[in-house]
């Protein structure tokens, strides 16, 4: 309530104060340029992977990942939806992802050969499809089977094609900030605080429930007639006049 009523009162004031207009391509180009990373990606993958940690036996982590594959193997077959996510949380080694399934969120084809290296970067790069899986593939400390999950295509977005729409961003922004400094010049100007308990006993009126009770005839929209309230049990007519003194 609060601040719908906010926003009626500085409408006016903030038009005066900030206007798009403003916003020059200057401004806009700067925006641009420092978020890059925003208005342009790379192509990427997302992955999710179970990790067996080699330790001192090399065979055993091995062993253990071509057993998971196998299993993997017949629940794609089967199509059991969450198999692959459940079996992360159950074997896998890396306790930074396995609470979330494996999922190791977007990953461009650089970012997976330096975290991976150049084979198991190939090896995911080039799955054919959603929910493929690597076979079991070994990574510098242990084993890894992949699953890829997400695709996303290269990004490439210049300057002019978002111009306009990084104006208007850097508008609202402004917007927002001359708000909330007019306001604080109000409160500053004004003395303006808020007694919390009048504020308290200010009560919202609900609409009645349009229900229409037994017995009673219902009006315009099917609504009881006004000054009638519902009963939740038979009871007789009321009086006339009597529940005008009773309504919600």
């Amino acid at each position: 309530v609060l601040s719908t009523l906010a926003q009626e009162l500085s409408r006016e004031v903030m038009t005066e104060r900030v206007n798009v207009a403003e916003v020059t391509d200057e401004e806009a180009k700067t925006y641009y340029d420092e978020h890059q990373s925003y208005y342009n990606k790379d192509e990427a993958v997302r992955v999710s992977h179970i990790y067996f940690q080699a330790n001192n036996d090399k065979a055993a982590a091995k062993a253990d990942a071509e057993k998971a594959h196998q299993e993997l193997a017949a629940a794609a077959k089967r199509k059991e939806r969450g198999a692959f996510r459940d079996a992360a949380q159950k074997y896998s080694d890396d306790e930074a992802t396995k609470s979330r399934g494996g999922d190791l969120m977007y990953l461009t084809e650089t970012r997976l050969r330096e975290r991976y290296g150049d084979g198991i970067a190939k090896s995911i790069w080039n799955l054919p499809k959603l929910k493929a899986m690597t076979s079991v593939v070994e990574g510098r400390d242990g084993f890894h089977i992949f699953r890829l999950t997400g695709r996303r295509q290269a990004l490439k977005q210049s300057f002019d094609t978002v111009k306009e729409r990084i104006r208007h961003r850097i508008f609202r922004d402004r917007r927002r900030k001359a708000r909330e400094s007019y306001f604080d010049e109000l409160k500053t100007k004004y003395k303006v605080s808020v007694n919390k308990e009048a504020f308290a006993e200010v009560k919202v009126a609900k609409p009645a429930p349009k229900k229409q009770g037994a017995g009673t005839s219902a009006g315009p929209n099917n609504q009881v007639p006004q000054g009638l309230k519902a009963v939740p049990v038979p009871a007789p007519a009321p009086k006339k006049g009597h529940d005008h003194n009773h309504g919600h």
